[in-house]
């Protein structure tokens, strides 16, 4: 028997290394959670919390019992590599809790935190609606951070790192990225709604995805133009749900968003188009608002239709344009197919609490915008349901100046009724998915000591 010629460490030695990694990983994660329990700016996340830590700790366990299953009297050479292939996952366990702590931890942070806790506000006045009025039970609300990019984001595909991203997947937390900028101009937090829309969409009942490209499909099927909108059905149902949640803040988020020259908004659809071209997706946002009687509701597909004519020669492609006027001839059927949506025998106004009076003289918008740039500020529907919608509406609709941006955001925090982001904290939540999912990557450890899926 040959024996090798370099120094290792005995397999009792080297697995009681991988158990140290292991549990100085589980002490980190035992100790922030025993930190975070208990502190008012974490509170909404009490299911997530319970979700979270569950796996986690399944996951680490999964990993000891695999350590335990060695023994010390093992082959040195296999002991070794298996530790170092254990090791490997623990590190993506760790980068997983990182990843979803900094998240968190935000609320705690003395810049991004008034800005984050607001939009937690708008995020769960949002998220509660539909689920209470359709009495459905609600499962755990988004997940929102801030992040340094100039749109917003519903997708955890495109948010985690993809080394980790099969076991975030697994996971029933789900998130809204918003952006940055929202600590300046926070009114940018409007966002929000269409991104919780995509949650809805997805949780509130399980045919809905199905049920908003037929509608769509159905509303559109008399023109040959009908085809893409189906493709864009998702993300037409989450500005129909941000017109109902905000109102007119959600026509200005997309206007700041798609503003540009006639080229860039009057232009033909790609195959991968998510959303129907600039011009018309702001004409939806129009017929949206006047169907259900916010005034004013902004130009919709005939104003669209009459800048069109108002564009000098060669400012936009002739096939653009007459793709674009086809696409315009549909808005007013697709916001009336989109309304009608019905969940246990609401439609979706009635799913979202929409009130036009609410954006009326007189309503709570209205409330929030005389009270707002006051060094005193008083609002008395703070604790209202749609308290924190009204807020962001009446943000959206003139600038405000420093102080009424610092009473809007401690405003915001703590409105609503009391509550979570969810209903009743889940705790059978089965993590043998996410523990398969980890022990399923195939992992390699480079020099820096980086895991990374191969």
């Amino acid at each position: 028997m040959s024996t090798d010629p370099w120094p290792a460490a005995s397999p009792a030695e080297r697995i009681g290394r991988s158990r140290a990694l292991m549990r100085a990983c589980a002490g980190a994660v035992a100790a922030w959670f025993a930190e975070r329990a208990g502190q008012r700016e974490f509170a909404v996340f009490e299911a997530h919390f319970a979700v979270l830590r569950t796996v986690l700790d399944e996951l680490l366990s999964a990993v000891e019992g695999r350590l335990d299953g060695l023994g010390p009297a093992g082959v040195p050479v296999d002991v070794h590599a298996a530790c170092r292939d254990l090791d490997a996952r623990v590190e993506i366990v760790r980068r997983l809790f990182g990843w979803y702590r900094e998240k968190y931890d935000q609320r705690a942070d003395p810049v991004l935190g008034p800005t984050i806790r607001a939009a937690d506000a708008i995020v769960r006045s949002c998220w509660t609606a539909p689920f209470m009025i359709a009495e459905v039970p609600r499962p755990a609300g988004p997940l929102t951070w801030l992040d340094h990019r100039y749109d917003a984001a519903a997708r955890l595909r495109t948010a985690v790192p993809g080394e980790l991203r099969a076991l975030a997947e697994e996971l029933p937390i789900p998130v809204v990225v918003l952006p940055a900028v929202s600590v300046v101009e926070p009114w940018w937090l409007a966002l929000a709604a269409h991104e919780t829309g995509h949650h809805v969409l997805h949780e509130l009942d399980p045919g809905l995805p199905a049920a908003a490209r037929s509608a769509v499909a159905f509303g559109t099927a008399a023109f040959e133009t009908a085809g893409a909108w189906p493709d864009w059905a998702e993300e037409s149902f989450c500005d129909a749900f941000a017109v109902l949640c905000v109102g007119p803040a959600a026509v200005r988020a997309v206007a700041e968003l798609e503003y540009g020259p006639p080229a860039d908004l009057v232009r033909f659809p790609g195959d991968a188009d998510r959303y129907p071209p600039p011009a018309v997706r702001l004409a939806l946002h129009g017929e949206l608002a006047r169907a259900v009687g916010l005034d004013p509701p902004g130009p919709g597909a005939a104003e669209v239709a009459a800048w069109l004519d108002t564009l000098p020669p060669g400012a936009v492609a002739p096939l653009a344009v007459d793709e674009v006027r086809a696409h315009l001839d549909l808005v007013p059927a697709v916001a009336a197919a989109l309304l009608g949506l019905r969940v246990n025998g609401c439609d979706l106004p009635e799913l979202c609490g929409f009130r036009p009076e609410r954006f009326a003289p007189g309503g709570e918008v209205d409330e929030w915008l005389a009270q707002l740039p006051r060094t005193d500020p008083v609002v008395l529907s703070r604790q209202s349901q749609t308290a924190a919608r009204s807020a962001i509406a009446a943000a959206a609709a003139r600038p405000l100046d420093p102080g009424a941006a610092r009473n809007l955001l401690t405003l915001l925090d703590g409105s609503g009724p009391p509550g979570t982001l969810a209903g009743p904290v889940r705790r059978d939540v089965d993590p043998r998915p996410v523990v398969d999912r980890l022990f399923g990557l195939d992992l390699t450890l480079d020099l820096t000591g980086e895991a990374h899926g191969a």
